[in-house]
């Protein structure tokens, strides 16, 4: 059997091997949606009428029930007549749609974003990627005013945002500062009340060798928080501010995770408190990052001479 296809990020519709299915009643398309929602569980047929009519009519169940008949006609149009539906199953008081046969976009977005965690940056970029790519606008938007898809749209909304940001931190990490740039551009602007995409967007600016665009974004929602929104910015944005306002090393790309000599020798410099030894080693950080920036070959005609105060330090030359 081909693979049933149920999209209900964005306008709920289905398709089989890409052709659309013809879901041309709203009643069919918002039962779909709380089926869909249900993720796999089984949903009542008591449930189904609370939530599809305010004040219920005599006839709700044998309404339900032909809802039901005529989804399971259009998900499955060669199931052979007396054959057991294998896609919208019947349960016990219920009704449900089988995971191993229904592929839902929502779910697939879930299934990707809890399978990047714990992986490597460039695989994890891949799968937070594909998961928002499953959004087509805001989730069950058709039944946006109904009781059982406000607190769906909800969490659906928190999860994108989520993701965006987890996206924009995992492209940080594999240095695409310019990635970043145009991932987070509408994101806080849609969500001001979120501060790690305003801290990203931030971080991106800066690693993009624009420190004033930097900190300016952070005098904005610094404002923005306080003025438009009554709250006060979290630690976080602050330490940031601070760090960038003084160059802190510790903002730039971390090389190979900081398992390089260079950045273990300004982490070493840091750490002894020799002043003179972390502005040295600050300024060489310096010039590899804007080496690596613009692709130059690095020389050690222009690179500046490593202090020699470390033994990790003695150890790293310049290639």
């Amino acid at each position: 059997m081909s693979k049933l296809r149920i999209r209900v990020l964005g306008p709920i519709c289905a398709e089989i091997e890409h052709t659309p299915l013809r879901l041309s009643k709203p009643r069919q398309r918002e039962v779909l949606g709380i089926l869909a929602a249900a993720r796999g569980r089984s949903v009542s047929t008591q449930y189904l009428i609370e939530e599809l009519w305010e004040d219920a009519p005599p006839g709700a169940v044998g309404a339900v029930r032909t809802f039901i008949g005529e989804l399971r006609r259009i998900l499955e149009p060669d199931r052979p007549a007396r054959t057991p539906p294998a896609v919208l199953l019947t349960t016990a008081g219920g009704y449900a749609l089988a995971p191993q046969m229904a592929d839902v976009d929502l779910w697939r977005a879930e299934h990707a974003v809890q399978a990047a965690a714990g992986l490597d940056l460039a695989a994890r970029k891949e799968l937070l990627a594909s998961a928002l790519d499953e959004w087509r606008g805001a989730a069950f938007q058709e039944f946006s005013t109904r009781r059982w898809a406000r607190a769906e749209r909800a969490r659906t909304a928190e999860l994108r945002a989520s993701t965006v940001e987890q996206l924009a931190e995992t492209r940080l990490g594999l240095g695409r500062p310019g990635d970043v740039l145009t991932l987070l551009d509408g994101h806080v602007s849609e969500h001001p009340w979120r501060e790690e995409g305003w801290r990203l967007l931030a971080l991106a600016l800066y690693r993009s060798a624009r420190q004033g665009d930097a900190l300016a974004l952070l005098a904005k929602a610094r404002s923005t928080l306080r003025h438009d929104l009554g709250l006060d910015p979290g630690h976080r944005l602050a330490d940031l501010e601070q760090r960038i306002l003084r160059q802190d090393p510790s903002l730039d790309l971390v090389p190979d995770g900081g398992s390089s000599l260079l950045w273990q020798a300004v982490a070493a410099a840091g750490q002894t408190g020799n002043g003179r030894s972390l502005k040295e080693w600050h300024a060489c950080f310096r010039c590899w990052r804007c080496q690596a920036r613009s692709g130059w070959q690095r020389s050690s005609a222009w690179l500046p001479s490593p202090p020699r105060s470390s033994s990790v330090i003695r150890s790293w030359q310049p290639g």
